[in-house]
């Protein structure tokens, strides 16, 4: 990669933001002129400019308090600014904008995995604390200029992922998870002396804290090579510190190893049937009994529609006659649609993409076809041909979308006489 040009690269910046967001930045960078502060774009942002790839995320740092900036930043746009006194950090929100704001700092840890301590410092203390070279990178935009102190370029033409320093991933483990995201989505390798630092040190994952071991598998989940990054952070053992559980990721789902890996990253490339979050931690986990749900939700503070989504799919996998009991109710979707509508549609999709189906899936039909079928008629239509209020509409609306199921009524003429025929059945 030739030297990169950094009026170039503010110009690469401003064309991808859009005008309430570039009206923001440049609002920003009055601010900090007037304050006689220089303004840092920082992180991701950089590496992605480098790169040409498309990154809107605006991470900005000063080297001062973020709070009087923040503030008048967000009553100039009638926006609304979030400040974090902990880490020095603000957030300031408005119409068509978003953007992080930031003090310089430096950082320490008490111990493996735990938040860290910090304080004011450089924009060069506060690089050389980041997690990776490629990351570790600032583009000043008043000059403009790039700031490199660890050699980011030179991994980037590389396609290197380098920690700064020896003790990187004993002081933040969720570090490896990052790792296994960055070399997937951007193709790299990791650096000789950062695998061997991460071999080392991968034991310290299971000190980390269940939510952010959490929120990085969802900031996996997140990239276009989700399945690649599980498969390359197992390969290293780092899932399997996680939990035990998850590093039997590897050994049924591997590019190479049959299993359902190939369709798992078939299902993500196609349209989302579900929420992805649940879909992918039950891809991920597979538990098959509430026992191990609620150990796996433990571990990785999962809760509320996640972990339901978890004992469904446990359920779907356990209940008696299992995937032969739905296979062979392929030709009876109402009784497909009665099993399935208790589970959470991620559950089933899951259970679609994992089950030895022969010939037609009657979990992909129940997905894309029959849990949609509705009946023309609603309560107000039933009401009016005299079905009495309460229970009986509810039975009634069932019974139409049963008959819409088999085909015995497609019209809403259809339905209203099979309603007068269920009326005339039930009458005293």
């Amino acid at each position: 990669m030739s030297e990169p040009d950094p009026l170039e690269l503010v110009r690469r910046l401003e064309a991808q933001l859009s005008p309430e967001a570039l009206q923001a930045l440049h609002m920003l960078r009055s601010l900090t002129d007037a304050g006689g502060l220089d303004l840092y774009l920082v992180g991701g942002a950089v590496r992605d400019l480098l790169l040409q790839r498309p990154n809107l995320d605006l991470d900005l740092a000063i080297e001062a308090d973020v709070a009087p900036i923040a503030e008048a930043l967000a009553s100039a746009t009638g926006g609304r600014a979030v400040l974090h006194a902990r880490f020095g950090t603000s957030t300031i929100s408005g119409p068509g904008f978003h953007l992080d704001l930031a003090r310089t700092r430096r950082e320490t840890y008490a111990h493996p995995g735990a938040l860290p301590t910090v304080e004011p410092a450089s924009i060069e203390d506060d690089l050389a604390r980041r997690d990776f070279t490629i990351n570790a990178m600032a583009l000043q935009l008043s000059g403009p200029r790039l700031i490199d102190t660890s050699g980011g370029l030179n991994d980037l033409t590389a396609g290197l992922i380098r920690v700064l320093h020896e003790a990187s991933f004993r002081d933040d483990p969720t570090r490896m998870l990052r790792a296994a995201r960055y070399a997937t989505r951007l193709g790299y390798s990791l650096e000789a002396s950062t695998a061997v630092s991460l071999e080392r040190d991968v034991e310290s994952i299971e000190r980390v804290s269940a939510a952010r071991i959490r929120n990085e598998l969802l900031r996996i989940f997140e990239e276009p090579k989700a399945v690649d990054a599980l498969v390359f952070a197992t390969k290293l053992s780092i899932l399997t510190y996680v939990d035990v559980k998850l590093g039997a990721f590897d050994a049924s789902n591997s590019s190479t190893g049959g299993g359902f890996g190939p369709s798992w990253r078939a299902a993500l490339d196609g349209p989302p049937l579900a929420p992805l979050d649940e879909f992918n931690f039950c891809m991920l986990q597979h538990p098959s009994t509430d026992a191990e749900v609620r150990r796996i939700s433990k571990r990785l503070a999962l809760k509320g529609r996640i972990q339901d989504a978890l004992s469904d799919f446990a359920g779907l996998l356990s209940e008696d006659g299992g995937w032969d009991k739905l296979a062979a109710m392929i030709d009876d979707p109402v009784a497909i649609v009665e099993r399935l509508d208790r589970r959470r549609p991620s559950a089933v999709w899951a259970t679609s993409v994992i089950g030895f189906w022969r010939g037609s899936n009657p979990c992909e039909r129940y997905l894309t076809e029959w849990r949609h079928v509705k009946p023309l008629l609603r309560g107000d239509d039933l009401l009016a041909l005299g079905v009495q209020p309460g229970v009986a509409v509810g039975d009634m609306l069932r019974a139409l979308r049963n008959a819409r199921l088999t085909g015995a009524a497609t019209t809403r003429e259809d339905e209203e006489a099979l309603v007068r025929v269920l009326l005339q059945k039930t009458a005293p």
